[in-house]
C-alpha cells in the first residue's frame, strides 16, 4: 500500500522557504525572521558562554572573563557558528531570495558586538575583540548566503 504525501504548495516547493508556506504580510514575516534571531543569537550565545564557564571554571580570573587563548579561540569559533545559524534561518523565516533581511541582521550584530566590546574592554583582550568584530557580523551574512546559494 502506498503513502500519502502531504500536499505542498507550488510557492513553498520552489523556494524551500518556511514564510512560502505561511501567509503573512512580507514585512511583518521580515520583522518576525530579525527578531527571532536576534533572540536565538543572544539565548545561544549567553548560553554558550555560560557552558564555557561552568565546563573550565579555573580558566577564568574574573566571573565574565579569562586570558586564557584556548578558551577564547573557542569562543570566537562559537560565536560564528551561531552568528552562522542566525543567518541561516533569518534567510529561512523571511523568504527572500536578497539578502535584504540577513543584512538588517548583520548590521544589528555589529552594533551589539561593538556595544559589548566597549562596555566589557580590557587591553589585553584587544586581539580577541578584532577577532569576534571580523568574524561574527559576517557569520551571519555567510549563513543567509549558504541559505540563499543552497535554493538557487
Amino acid at each position: 500500500m502506498g503513502r500519502t504525501r502531504r500536499p505542498v504548495l507550488r510557492d513553498q516547493r520552489a523556494s524551500g522557504s518556511l514564510a512560502a508556506s505561511v501567509s503573512l504580510p512580507e514585512w511583518l514575516r521580515s520583522a518576525l525572521a530579525i527578531v527571532a534571531d536576534v533572540v536565538t543569537i543572544g539565548v545561544l550565545a549567553l548560553g554558550a558562554d555560560e557552558l564555557t564557564r561552568r565546563i573550565a571554571p579555573a580558566y577564568y580570573d574574573a566571573p565574565d572573563a579569562t586570558d586564557r587563548f584556548g578558551v577564547q579561540i573557542i569562543m570566537i569559533l562559537y560565536t560564528a557558528a551561531i552568528s552562522t545559524l542566525g543567518g541561516w534561518t533569518t534567510a529561512r523565516i523571511s523568504g527572500r531570495t536578497n539578502l535584504r533581511d540577513v543584512w538588517i541582521l548583520t548590521g544589528i550584530q555589529l552594533i551589539v558586538t561593538i556595544v559589548a566590546i566597549v562596555a566589557s574592554y580590557d587591553g589585553r583582550f584587544a586581539w580577541f575583540y578584532a577577532c569576534t568584530l571580523l568574524t561574527a557580523p559576517e557569520s551571519v551574512w555567510i549563513g543567509g548566503w549558504i541559505h540563499n546559494r543552497r535554493q538557487s
